[in-house]
Formats: structure tokens, C-alpha cells, sequence
């Protein structure tokens, strides 16, 4: 067994003959997986100005929290409520109040939809009703727009607070006008959602960019976004798209951790074989599918370029989790399985 990270330290493999790899990761029984998506972490850092408020300005914090939230891959196609999308739309319908923001904080985690988030804000004291009014009216249309996909509703945290009991020493100076705009335009604009689906697999994502931390500091702002995609060329898209956003908002951009997908091949010789012996052992057909999340066959095939790959396993469920457990009856069939590929496989060399 080799931990993921440590795949990307595997050297090139010697491309002379052909070779097969059989992965025994998935969770779904009697199905073959035949794709997965790569993935990078996309960092836009936003320079920002602050200057002193005057005492006319009252200290805001905002916040949204509850969402359902979700993995930023599997469940992207299911239009869940993104907390930092929201938190930015709340405070652009009350941008004729004349705010400016002090910090903006999201998300936990790259790979997850955010389900919080929180925008410390500097509001005219003569504006604070009526902006109080929109927030409020503008969060229970976002509630009806979501309903379906957020069941248990969308919280709102609305609370005044003196700069000295805020989260941070700078609470009390804002961001100017200018460098509030636009990072709000960045939270607006920056992507969470697909941006391609898949014609060799009917429903599948191929692509998508998911906006999923958000952090203040003194003189900066920073997103992260994470790309998926398991055709190797929409890097280019996606990079060229991530770039122009950068550079419309004065910032730089950066991509790091990238490891590559995995395209999916139904016709493969290994995809056949697989379908042909699980038809043997338990007198079944399997289903095919692929993943919009990652895999270990993607980072291998960067490795040994001319594979053939599946990726098979028992049933589990809540994998990665406390919850994570395991169909032991499953397990039988999947050795049978294996074994029948091999013996076939190795009548084909």
C-alpha cells in the first residue's frame, strides 16, 4: 500500500510492455470505476488599503452557517449553497449603505463546500436600519431560492460589537471603499461550480472550481479555490480563467498540490475482461462509472503513461469518516473477482 502523497515520488516506469493496475480502493460492489479527476489548489491573494473609520461607523458581524455543505467534488452538480457565495451576495444588495469591510473568513476545509462564514463590516451609523433590512429581507430569499437543497434552512447571525470585542485589532479600520469592492467582485466571481461535463460518460463532471477557504489578513485577502478535472488539457482553461480574474482584481495567482485525473476508457481491454469475469463469478452484469473526485489510479497513470486501469472494491460506506464501515459478505466476491481478471489477463500477454 502506498499513501498517495508519497505516489507523486514515484519514479517514471519503463514504457517496453504492456501493463494493467487494478485498484482496490472503490467503495460500490459489482461496479468497475474507470475514471477520476485530478485536482490543484488555486490561491488568489487580493492586496488590499485600510484606513481609519470615524466614530460614525458601527462594527457589524455577519454570518451564515448551517448549510449542508459537501465534498467539493462529488457533490458539486447538486447546486448546494456555497457560505461564501451567499455572504458576498447578502453584502453586494446592501452596497448603497456605504460599508466597507474589515474581515472576511470561510470555509474549513479545501476539499469541502463551505458551510460558515463570517464578514466583519463598518456601517454608517445613519445606514445601520436600513441595512440591517436588507441583509435580512435579501437571507430569506436566498432561503426560499435554496430550500430544496438546504432542508434545514440558511442561519444568519446578525450582531453589533465595539472593535474591542471583535476577533481582531483591526476591526476598527476598514478596508477602504475601493478594496471592499473588490473583494466582494472576487467572492461574486470566483467560480463553485461545473464547468464541463463529460461526453464519454453521460452525467459526469468533467471539470469544475469550487471557491472553498477564504482568509483576512492586515494587507491581503486570500481565496482558495480547488479545480478538478480528469482531461489532462482544461488545466489550460482553467488556469487562463483563474489568471484573468486575477488580473482584473490587481492580484497574483498561484496553483500548487496539482496531481493529474484519470480519462475514463470503456473500451479498454482490462475494462472487458473485468466486465467479463465479474459476469463469470457472480452471473451479473457490473455498472461502469467514474468519480469527479480523486483517485491513486490518476497519480500512477502520470507515472506508468501506457496502463490500462480500474478500480474496484467491496461495498463501504462513510469512508473516511468515524462512520466508515465495511459489507464483509462483500468481500468474497471481489477476491473471486480479482482472481478470475488475473487469470485471464495473464492468458493475454
Amino acid at each position: 500500500c502506498v499513501q498517495p502523497r508519497r505516489l507523486h515520488q514515484l519514479p517514471p516506469a519503463a514504457d517496453t510492455v504492456p501493463q494493467y493496475i487494478i485498484n482496490l480502493d472503490s467503495e460500490e460492489a459489482e461496479a468497475i470505476c474507470l475514471g477520476c479527476s485530478g485536482a490543484g489548489n488555486i490561491t488568489l491573494t487580493i492586496p488590499v488599503q485600510r484606513e481609519a473609520s470615524g466614530s460614525d461607523r458601527v462594527v457589524v458581524k455577519i454570518g451564515i452557517s448551517g448549510l449542508s455543505g459537501g465534498h467539493s467534488g462529488w457533490d458539486i452538480h447538486l447546486s448546494k449553497a456555497n457560505a461564501l457565495k451567499l455572504l458576498a451576495r447578502l453584502l453586494l444588495s446592501a452596497w448603497d449603505t456605504g460599508f466597507v469591510l474589515s474581515r472576511v473568513e470561510g470555509g474549513s476545509a479545501r476539499n469541502a463546500i463551505p458551510r460558515n462564514a463570517t464578514a466583519t463590516v463598518l456601517v454608517p451609523r445613519a445606514r445601520l436600519t436600513h441595512f440591517r433590512d436588507v441583509i435580512e429581507e435579501t437571507a430569506k430569499m436566498l432561503e426560499a431560492e435554496y430550500t430544496t437543497q438546504e432542508p434545514c434552512g440558511i442561519g444568519l447571525s446578525f450582531s453589533e460589537c465595539s472593535s474591542s470585542s471583535s476577533s481582531s485589532s483591526s476591526s476598527s479600520d476598514g478596508l477602504t471603499r475601493a478594496s471592499t469592492r473588490t473583494v466582494l467582485s472576487a467572492l461574486k466571481t470566483c467560480p463553485s461550480q461545473p464547468l464541463r461535463m463529460s461526453a464519454e460518460m453521460p452525467g459526469l463532471v468533467e471539470t469544475s472550481c469550487t471557491t472553498t477557504l477564504c482568509s483576512t489578513k492586515q494587507d491581503h485577502v486570500e481565496l482558495l479555490a480547488m479545480a478538478r478535472t480528469n482531461r489532462e488539457s482544461q488545466w489550460q482553461d482553467i488556469e487562463q480563467y483563474m489568471q484573468a480574474l486575477s488580473d482584473f482584481i490587481g492580484g497574483t495567482m498561484t496553483i500548487t498540490d496539482k496531481y493529474p485525473g484519470w480519462l475514463p476508457q470503456p473500451v479498454s481491454t482490462l475494462c472487458k475482461v473485468a466486465q467479463q469475469c465479474h459476469m463469470e463469478v457472480t452471473s451479473k452484469p457490473c455498472r461502469l462509472y467514474a468519480v469527479h473526485a480523486g483517485l491513486e489510479c490518476g497519480i500512477l497513470l502520470g507515472k506508468f503513461p501506457r496502463c490500462e486501469a480500474i478500480s474496484i472494491g467491496p461495498k463501504a460506506e462513510n469512508p473516511h469518516s468515524c462512520n466508515e464501515r465495511l459489507l464483509v459478505k462483500s468481500v468474497p466476491h471481489v477476491m473471486q473477482w480479482v482472481c478470475r481478471i488475473l487469470e485471464v489477463i495473464q492468458t493475454k500477454q
